[in-house]
């Protein structure tokens, strides 16, 4: 290997007097060897790493490797990617094989990927990531894992039809990049979404059990003798589907109508547009007695409404949300909830994808995570009201 030539065209040093070792310590291939030649040729480059390895070095390539042991490409190849599955080198695409000397005292490491869109949808989901992450680096910590946050420009350096082995932790949003996406899917790697909203073809999923946290919430209104539960939800958003089934769920399991007049889509961000739609739902011919909002962040801004209407909670109207945020505690009243266990997913991932590592049936494995009804002052029993009450308030 020419030292000055790779210096130059990479800035980085190369391993001192690499070449003599190797063919000093060249592999047996006699036929009573019980190991394969690429595991032989790989083992030797682990010890010549451990020895003299300088980390961030330029490593051999598959030419060079072919050439001092006198093997195929494909021999080479397999003992590189042997290599970089152990995490003794790091795979560049264009630039080449680059030694790491980390410890591996933490032998198996996570790849978080990080992919999600700016604006609202990355506000809203800024808490519940925190929560998520907080659940898989526990878990990490205790299975003596380590975590690596990283995003889609990490992939795009690696050359994918050389890497195997990774194990990726994905967060809500698939990859938009087509060829990553395929990568991910593949035998290759181990991934797992986490906080899915739906299950995915050829990866495995961790996921909120929202249709049973909203069949939870409502049913708890019905318990209470509510038999007219409004249900305040988004615009056209997919995450509320499974909620809206939820609902409709406990609804026909109390044997009670689905009324579409008590159904309302708002902009939780904009309160005189949850404003607009209460004020429907109030002057209504038979207005609801209790509402589910389809998370607190439609939930609170009902408290808030019907506090400035003089509108009791929960005498006159009891309130539901779903996902038990810290400002749920904090409303007056205090707002019942449905805790979708987000840490719990976090860790749910962690031992999931190291299944997966092992058992590669697992791969295609569905973990829903069980949520449980939160109770606080904002739902109680049904009080007897009249519409000429509510209405009469309403529009003061």
């Amino acid at each position: 290997m020419n030292n000055n030539k790779q210096n130059l065209r990479t800035g980085i040093t190369p391993i001192c007097d690499i070449g003599k070792s190797i063919r000093r310590n060249k592999c047996s291939t006699q036929k009573g060897n019980k190991k394969f030649l690429w595991e032989s040729i790989a083992s030797d480059l682990e010890d010549l790493i451990a020895k003299k390895g300088v980390d961030g070095a330029l490593f051999f390539s598959a030419d060079e490797i072919c050439s001092r042991y006198k093997v195929s490409k494909i021999t080479s190849s397999r003992a590189l990617s042997e290599l970089a599955k152990k995490h003794f080198i790091r795979r560049v695409k264009g630039k080449g094989s680059f030694i790491t000397r980390e410890e591996k005292s933490c032998a198996f490491e996570i790849l978080l990927l990080i992919d999600l869109d700016e604006g609202t949808s990355a506000l809203r989901m800024s808490y519940i990531l925190s929560e998520v992450f907080k659940g898989i680096i526990t878990e990490a910590m205790a299975s003596n894992a380590v975590v690596k946050t990283v995003t889609p420009s990490y992939f795009e350096m690696l050359d994918l039809d050389k890497v195997s082995g990774l194990n990726v932790i994905i967060m809500q949003e698939l990859p938009k990049n087509k060829n990553l996406l395929e990568f991910l899917k593949s035998e290759r790697v181990n991934c797992v979404c986490c906080h899915a909203y739906s299950l995915i073809e050829g990866i495995a999923t961790v996921r909120d059990g929202l249709r049973e946290g909203a069949f939870l919430a409502v049913s708890h209104l019905i318990e209470k003798g509510h038999r007219r539960i409004a249900f305040l939800t988004a615009k056209e958003s997919l995450w509320f589907m499974s909620r809206f089934e939820g609902y409709r769920d406990a609804l026909l399991k109390h044997k009670l109508n689905l009324s579409f007049g008590l159904i309302k889509e708002c902009d939780f961000q904009d309160f005189a547009d949850v404003t607009k739609a209460m004020d429907k739902l109030i002057s209504n011919s038979e207005p609801p007695t209790a509402i589910f909002g389809v998370s607190d962040l439609y939930a609170l801004p009902v408290i808030k409404y019907c506090n400035q209407k003089n509108i009791r909670v929960p005498e006159d109207i009891a309130v539901v949300g779903l996902d038990n945020r810290p400002e749920a505690v904090l409303s007056c009243p205090p707002l019942t909830t449905v805790d979708t266990r987000w840490e719990e997913q976090g860790r749910q991932a962690v031992k999931l994808i190291k299944e997966i590592s092992i058992k590669r049936e697992s791969k295609l494995r569905d973990v829903v995570v069980k949520p449980f009804l939160v109770v606080r002052e904002s739902s109680a029993a049904k009080k007897e009201i009249t519409h000429n009450f509510l209405l009469e308030e309403a529009i003061k």
